[in-house]
């Protein structure tokens, strides 16, 4: 008796299940095609919001679509960027941004009396003289010359004894005031073959040798100086070299 009773009960929990199974699908049914209806209608009304904002905004334009965006025109534009007398007509604004970032234990408080900035540097006093830095930014200070020298390297492998070529050089040409920036995308570490590890740390414990990130650039000194720039055609122009460097690795693949 009980046993039947408990399979009657059970049937009718099945049953319940079951119906309440297809009223559920039958629902589901009705409510998936409105459910991607509305879908589709936002999805509408974002893309003619996009069209109107890009209308006026243009945010994916970048006149740098257009070149060769090697690391040459890289050097070329930071090199533009750091010179004070440039076309830009920022002044020093630039520079000091930099600067600000670059730590130089000999540039006095009272800054220089000129400077000068350079592209393709040769490497004059050594044997290799060949050898070409990307960009050097030299100063005029109380009792001489001093040098801060870019390697740029985006994408290139490092050369035998490049790192260690130019920090011979610029030893001699400067006396020992200098300071090298290797500068890569995210500031990896130069292989053993441009300058040794032991070399490298010796030259950071004197303060002449450091990495650098071409991300942390973009969101640093050319962020702040982007910020103060008072021509809006140059902040565009820093705008937009800003993201191009910011997508630097997505380039490379």
């Amino acid at each position: 008796m009980i046993a039947k009773e408990i399979s009657q009960f059970f049937e009718g929990v099945r049953d319940c299940l079951e119906s309440l199974a297809q009223d559920r699908v039958e629902m589901l049914a009705k409510e998936v095609p409105r459910f991607f209806e509305g879908v589709r209608d936002r999805l509408e009304l974002l893309i003619q919001y996009r069209v109107e904002v890009e209308a006026h905004l243009a945010r994916r334009f970048s006149f740098l679509h257009f070149i060769d965006f090697n690391e040459n025109r890289i050097s070329d534009v930071f090199a533009y960027l750091l010179k004070p007398d440039e076309t830009h007509g920022q002044g020093d604004l630039f520079l000091r941004e930099f600067l600000s970032d670059v730590s130089v234990k000999w540039l006095p408080e009272s800054g220089w009396s000129r400077i000068r900035v350079g592209r393709e540097v040769t490497t004059t006093r050594i044997e290799n003289w060949k050898r070409k830095i990307d960009i050097e930014i030299a100063f005029r200070i109380d009792d001489g010359w001093a040098a801060i020298a870019i390697e740029n390297k985006p994408w290139a492998v490092d050369q035998d004894q490049q790192l260690s070529d130019y920090a011979r050089h610029l030893k001699s040409m400067y006396d020992g005031r200098f300071k090298l920036i290797y500068l890569t995308p995210k500031g990896e570490d130069p292989s053993e073959c441009s300058i040794t590890r032991e070399e490298r740390e010796q030259l950071e414990n004197k303060g002449k040798f450091a990495k650098a990130s071409i991300q942390k650039w973009a969101d640093g000194w050319l962020k702040r100086a982007e910020d103060e720039v008072k021509a809006e055609r140059v902040r565009w122009f820093v705008s937009d070299f800003r993201k191009a460097l910011k997508n630097l690795p997505a380039q490379e693949e």
